[in-house]
């Protein structure tokens, strides 16, 4: 039987209310069923019992209000044990009490009394010994509409705007707690209310979140109309509002150089259009899915020259994405540096071995460049049936030269990841937005933490359904997005058969020799047959390499070099702080040893434009 010295205050017209321990409530009552006697002897007829545990902020707000009344507070002290509760103020006993019914080793039990006395304003039970409702301030009942609006991983919305219309017709506006909670007291009617939310600030998704929060209230979160949601009063109401999941390409190769607006590789091995082809690919498997590039920039400089700068970057992604070759080419003009070509012919020579490398990377032109560049203008010309001028000068046509290396090896990576050369869905006008450095080291992306990280293009994959768009502004996308890295396809060509003949520089059969053919996914050793040919079926993977004495035979995009002879490389100079690698040729072999085109290979044995349907690997 309740005690009346654990009675509290709640509200008298009809409603009572006792702390009890959990383990003191019948099983019958503490269901809202059941009979009431021998319990509650004396309980009026008709009476319905309600047993709830309380969240702490309703269990403080709660014990604060009971605490206004002298017998309740009286009767909440003499819960709290101790030998100097006395001494307590209201705020130390509330809080102890609070964290009892939280825990649940105390709960509250609400009577609710009906019948001839019941009005609807409430009801005044009769007199009984030890009621906190006696005397001339006895309250009327009522009750509260209490929502908490979370998002999914948990995070509290503090400072939504949350607008509560009761069922009696009482409105209140204000901004979430810090905990993200928000009420409406002293309603005088139980039912149905409706909360509307507009979001405020947002923390950011942390990487590795991943709890996704259940409530009877979920929501995609609203960039734009507020979010409506009908309420019961009574225990607190969770609004739950998802995050978009957003897919962004790994983009480790998609960094620029300082003050440089074109993608480029900046590594030997870290080239973008593996990533670009990623991007292509996963929109042919998803149809729902819409590319946004994102450009940014780091710090430094102004908010308007980092921002132009970062839309720069953007754009030249998507030129070189989608095939644009003369915007590329003024864009490359207007804003490209003697550096940017110096770091492709870099590329281009340590990785496609191109007879093209600069020997540095610092931006100054001089004959070691020119040379250079006439190597990059003599090869294309050969290897892609062209005449661009050969003179040593980065004009408009070489340019777009560099261009069409560069278009042609995305084609290839598209061909090896079986993808069609499709336009892209956009999911904006342009496709490409801007950041500039306003968007910094972000927890959800953990290749930007570093300064030289926000010198990059992001490729983010966006469901249509997501209600982002531009003019709600990029902070606020990667503020409330949930962000899943998508890793960069490896480049898989399957097996390939390799047939080449094997000649000196004075065009001798070399039959008997012992060659090496190494792939990214395999090595294999023989001996040329009688004729020469090196025949080798079934390989698997790419950029393969056929080594054979002091030759090496690269197998790889069409144009490539299918034979070069390497030069040993010497130890790199010392040029005080620059981080580029700089290299050096050592010396050149003599004049009379120089491979001639005619004399590499046989075009009858292996042909630059061998189609692959062949069955031999270009």
């Amino acid at each position: 039987m309740p005690s009346p010295s654990r009675k509290i205050a709640i509200g008298t017209g009809g409603r009572r209310g006792y702390l009890l321990p959990w383990h003191e409530v019948p099983r019958g009552a503490a269901s809202g069923r059941g009979e009431l006697d021998p319990w509650w002897p004396g309980a009026p007829r008709g009476a319905r019992v309600r047993v709830r545990r309380l969240s702490r902020f309703e269990a403080v707000a709660l014990l604060r209000a009971a605490y206004d009344d002298p017998d309740s507070a009286r009767n909440l002290r003499a819960l709290v044990e101790g030998p100097s509760v006395n001494g307590w103020d209201r705020e130390s006993t509330v809080e102890r009490l609070a964290d009892r019914l939280v825990g649940g080793s105390l709960v509250l039990v609400e009577l609710h009394e009906a019948g001839p006395g019941w009005h609807g304003t409430g009801f005044t039970p009769p007199r009984q010994a030890g009621d906190a409702t006696d005397g001339p301030t006895a309250k009327a009942w009522s009750t509260v509409l209490r929502v908490k609006v979370i998002l999914d991983d948990g995070a509290p919305l503090a400072g939504a705007v949350v607008t509560l219309a009761a069922p009696d017709g009482q409105n209140h506006e204000g901004p979430a707690s810090r905990r993200g909670e928000a009420e409406l007291a002293n309603i005088n009617s139980d039912g149905p209310g409706r909360a509307v939310i507009r979001p405020g600030q947002v923390p950011r998704w942390r990487w590795g979140d991943d709890t996704m929060i259940s409530s009877e209230h979920i929501f995609d979160f609203s960039f734009g109309p507020p979010i409506a949601a009908d309420v019961a009063t009574g225990a607190t109401r969770t609004i739950v509002l998802r995050r978009p999941e957003i897919e962004r390409v790994e983009g480790d190769a998609l960094g620029f150089a300082l003050d440089s607006a074109l993608l480029i590789p900046l590594d030997d091995h870290l080239a973008p259009t593996p990533a670009l082809a990623t991007a292509l690919a996963r929109l042919q498997r998803a149809p729902t899915l819409r590319l946004l590039i994102v450009g940014h920039a780091s710090a430094d400089g102004s908010a308007s020259s980092n921002d132009a700068l970062a839309r720069r970057r953007a754009e030249c992604t998507r030129h070189l994405l989608v095939g644009e070759r003369d915007a590329w080419v003024r864009l490359a003009s207007d804003h490209g540096s003697p550096a940017d070509v110096q770091r492709l012919l870099r590329y281009l020579a340590r990785v496609h071995d191109w007879p093209t490398e600069p020997t540095r990377v610092d931006g100054t032109v001089d004959a070691q460049v020119e040379a250079a560049v006439s190597a990059f203008q003599s090869t294309y010309n050969r290897v892609f049936d062209a005449d661009i001028l050969v003179d040593g000068v980065v004009g408009v046509e070489t340019l777009g030269a560099l261009f069409d290396v560069q278009r042609h090896e995305l084609r290839h990576q598209l061909t090896a990841l079986d993808v069609a050369e499709e336009a892209p869905r956009w999911f904006t006008a342009t496709g490409v937005a801007s950041a500039g450095a306003r968007v910094l080291a972000h927890p959800g992306i953990p290749a930007a933490n570093a300064a030289p990280g926000q010198r990059r293009v992001d490729l983010l994959l966006i469901d249509d359904i997501v209600a982002w768009r531009e003019p709600h502004g990029l902070d606020r996308l990667y503020d409330v997005a949930r962000f899943r890295t998508i890793p960069i396809a490896p480049r898989t060509l399957g097996r390939s058969d390799l047939v080449v003949q094997l000649v000196d520089h004075y065009g001798r059969i070399l039959a008997g020799e012992p060659y090496r053919v190494i792939t990214d996914e395999e090595e294999r050793e023989g001996t040329s047959d009688d004729q020469g040919v090196v025949v080798e079926r079934g390989l698997l993977g790419g950029f393969a390499r056929l080594v054979c004495g002091e030759a090496v035979i690269v197998v790889d995009d069409p144009y490539h070099l299918t034979a070069k002879q390497r030069h040993d490389l010497v130890p790199p100079r010392d040029h005080g702080d620059d981080d580029d690698d700089w290299w050096t040729d050592g010396p050149p072999p003599a004049a009379d040893d120089e491979l001639d085109d005619d004399d590499e290979l046989d075009d009858d044995e292996f042909d630059d434009n061998d189609d692959p349907a062949d069955g031999e690997d270009d």
